[in-house]
């Protein structure tokens, strides 16, 4: 079964297994980025509404929100990423995720992009 991956206009990708979102940030966001050296995680137990800002990527370029691309409560995050903040430049979409929210309102899945639609967006 292949995963369906949404976009948000801000770079976040989510992957949804069920009723739960695996949230990252997507490859264009890394290769914009750079060299990613610390991210500053969302607490679990944290309601958020899509669009919040939940936490930080701090890059050799730049310091950048993460936002949640859905509502809901985060319920875990990737503590690998406190000691190999790298995870995310090597592979975003596999062990680099961040956080782990489960889905309030399946409704705003649809106002996300597929892939195609995001490449256009930011082309």
């Amino acid at each position: 079964m292949s995963q369906k991956i949404k976009y948000s206009k801000t770079y976040e990708y989510i992957i949804v297994e069920d009723n739960i979102g695996i949230v990252g940030v997507g490859q264009e966001a890394v290769e914009k980025l750079g060299d990613i050296y610390l991210i500053d995680l969302p607490k679990v137990g944290n309601e958020c509404k899509k669009g919040d800002a939940v936490g930080t990527i701090e890059s050799v370029k730049s310091v950048s929100e993460i936002y949640s691309p859905v509502s809901g409560s985060i319920f875990e995050v990737n503590e690998n990423l406190n000691d190999k903040p790298e995870l995310v430049t090597d592979d975003c979409l596999g062990k680099g995720w961040i956080f782990k929210i489960k889905i309030e309102d399946f409704k705003e899945l649809d106002q996300l992009m597929d892939y195609e639609e995001f490449i256009k967006f930011i082309n």
